[in-house]
């Protein structure tokens, strides 16, 4: 695989994860809390697929997090998304009027 994409949905205890092919398939899911060890778990859960950190695109909503700069400083193509083009995303990529992340992902 040449290329990862990252989701990274953040609250104010944890962040939600989803590592996806570039054909759309969910390679995997799970959360981690806001600390240190958990940061470089979620680095070793995305270099299990073999990407090299410059290929692994990596989505977050807001820049005012910590996540954020340890990623950048592992060299990972981290992106900040502002949260009113996610939520005007919403429509085009789901298939009802039910919210769900789990399923936007998929």
């Amino acid at each position: 695989m040449e290329e990862l994409l990252v989701g990274v949905d953040w609250s104010q205890s944890h962040y939600d994860i989803a590592v996806v092919a570039p054909n759309g398939a969910l390679l995997s899911q799970f959360r981690i809390a806001k600390t240190a060890p958990e940061f470089s778990l979620l680095a070793e859960k995305i270099d299990k697929f073999g990407v090299p950190a410059g290929n692994c695109l990596i989505g977050l909503e807001t820049a005012h997090n910590i996540l954020i700069d340890f990623l950048w400083s592992r060299q990972y193509a981290a992106y900040v998304i502002a949260p009113s083009i996610v939520k005007s995303s919403r429509g085009r990529f789901g298939n009802s009027g039910a919210y769900n992340d789990a399923k936007m992902l998929t």
